[in-house]
């Protein structure tokens, strides 16, 4: 039975504890960008999306209205650890949307390095989105366009 706010235990969105120390390290070697600077990363995990850092707390506040659906990767929890929220493809879909139309926002993917799976400590960039001026398309800097 699913709970409001997207706080049901399932296993398949819950990112991998042991891989937190590679994952929290690459993601602390990452240019700093934030939804206030214009910019939110998602994490293609296959079967969902991650979000982490300022990111977490922004589709925290935005998508499920509640801090309550953050989880602290690495040691030290709440204090030290580093925030993170999960996606379905559906509620992405959703925050996409409404970040590149409503908010105006740029949208990194990342997706896991060749070899890695959805319990990767690595990725690599696959597209950067932003809207552009025509309604519905936006433009994905790998040469598609993303129309939702």
């Amino acid at each position: 039975m699913a709970l409001m706010y997207g706080k049901e235990k399932d296993a398949d969105h819950d990112i991998e504890h042991s891989s937190d120390p590679g994952f929290i390290s690459f993601f602390s070697r990452l240019p700093a960008k934030s939804p206030e600077n214009g910019t939110v990363r998602l994490f293609d995990r296959n079967d969902f999306y991650s979000v982490h850092g300022p990111d977490a707390h922004y589709v925290a506040a935005q998508v499920f209205r509640t801090n309550s659906v953050i989880k602290y990767l690495g040691a030290g929890g709440k204090a030290a650890g580093l925030p993170s929220v999960t996606l379905s493809h559906t509620l992405a879909l959703s925050f996409l949307r409404d970040a590149l139309t409503a908010k105006q926002l740029r949208v990194e993917i990342w997706k896991p390095a060749p070899g890695q799976t959805k319990k990767a400590s690595k990725f690599v960039l696959e597209k950067e989105v932003r809207a552009t001026t025509r309604p519905d398309t936006y433009i994905v800097y790998v040469g598609l366009s993303l129309t939702l």
